[in-house]
């Protein structure tokens, strides 16, 4: 049996998902809120066998999914996932959002608006700290209305952004030398 020290236990604790069912490898919405025309897919996938799905409809800010997830406050965090769009729309556009826990602000750079680059899948990540928060809410909103073009989303990830500098251990107390002598005993 290896012990590791408290640190590295720390370091590798902060490199932990988050997120219930990211990839979607259930093959269900578990974990997720998914609102109307979301739902879980094999038609197109970046990594293992399912995605999430969403048709661009005509409502313009219409939540796609939802996922509510607890944090440490005041910690650095990153939030990266997967995207494709499939469609005729030349800039179809869509919000990544950390909200606080009680969806009552953003807690990255306001909204995160991203153009999706047609057929092609690709990776976003977002840093956020959580503030005085101690859960949050990662949302996935439709930008752009009516197109009917396609979203898919795969291999969420929510990990904390700790400090990865494992801590410099204490220096031990050497117990003095007999005789009371802060010298070191000499052996003949």
């Amino acid at each position: 049996c290896t012990l590791l020290p408290l640190s590295a236990l720390s370091v590798a604790a902060a490199n932990v998902d988050l997120l219930v069912n990211g990839n979607f490898e259930t093959g269900n919405g578990n974990g997720w809120k998914l609102e109307s025309g979301t739902a879980v897919t094999t038609a197109d996938v970046h990594g293992g066998s399912y995605a999430l799905k969403t048709t661009n409809t005509a409502t313009k800010y219409q939540t796609m999914a939802r996922q509510t997830v607890d944090v440490v406050a005041n910690t650095d965090y990153v939030f990266t996932f997967w995207y494709k769009y499939v469609g005729s729309n030349s800039t179809p556009q869509f919000y990544a959002i950390v909200k606080d826990g009680a969806e009552t602000g953003n807690l990255n750079d306001s909204n995160r608006t991203f153009s999706a680059a047609a057929n092609v899948w690709t990776k976003v990540t977002i840093n956020v700290n959580t503030g005085d928060n101690t859960s949050v809410v990662l949302v996935m909103q439709n930008r752009t209305a009516g197109d009917g073009g396609t979203y898919y989303f795969d291999d969420f990830v929510l990990i904390s952004n700790g400090s990865t500098e494992p801590e410099q251990p204490e220096t031990p107390d050497v117990p003095d030398a007999p005789g009371g002598s802060d010298e070191p005993a000499l052996e003949n």
